[in-house]
């Protein structure tokens, strides 16, 4: 018997908490946890892309990664969301010394690793990831309840 709801749901956030805004995943990813009671749901972060992120997606049926992203004339608070299919790098799914995000899928399907069947992407823009500190910028901050809220509604829907 088959069935189309996922049984394990992996929310990976992805970022630094030393880098100003790259750490809004880790703080959505902290608020999630807290906040989602369904059962099916497990809530980790993750500092490393890459190869790496391999035995963090392992046997899960779906993952949804929460990331950053800066864009040409994107607004800090934004929300896109990607998927397998429209796959756009990201901050720390993207990597000039590792495998790209694509590149490490494709490596572990050679290996024959149990990948999730559907992954989906939360890329937040951002004003600033290359200052140290652990403050998230004022916009973000005046942002951060309704995209916590945008991102309980986007999980609430998954089947």
């Amino acid at each position: 018997m088959t069935s189309t709801r996922s049984d394990r749901i992996l929310v990976l956030g992805m970022g630094s908490d030393a880098l100003m805004d790259d750490g809004i995943p880790l703080y959505l990813v902290r608020d999630l946890k807290s906040a989602v009671t369904d059962s099916r749901f497990m809530f980790l972060t993750s500092a490393v892309g890459g190869i790496e992120l391999l035995t963090l997606l392992e046997g899960y049926d779906t993952t949804v990664i929460i990331d950053t992203i800066k864009t040409p004339g994107g607004k800090p608070g934004d929300m896109y969301h990607y998927t397998g299919d429209d796959f756009r790098e990201t901050f720390n799914l993207s990597s000039n010394h590792d495998l790209s995000f694509s590149q490490a899928l494709t490596f572990a399907g050679r290996l024959e690793m149990t990948m999730p069947a559907r992954i989906e992407i939360l890329a937040i823009e951002i004003a600033e990831n290359h200052v140290l500190g652990h403050d998230l910028s004022k916009p973000l901050q005046r942002r951060y309840s309704d995209i916590l809220s945008r991102v309980k509604e986007f999980l609430n829907k998954i089947e």
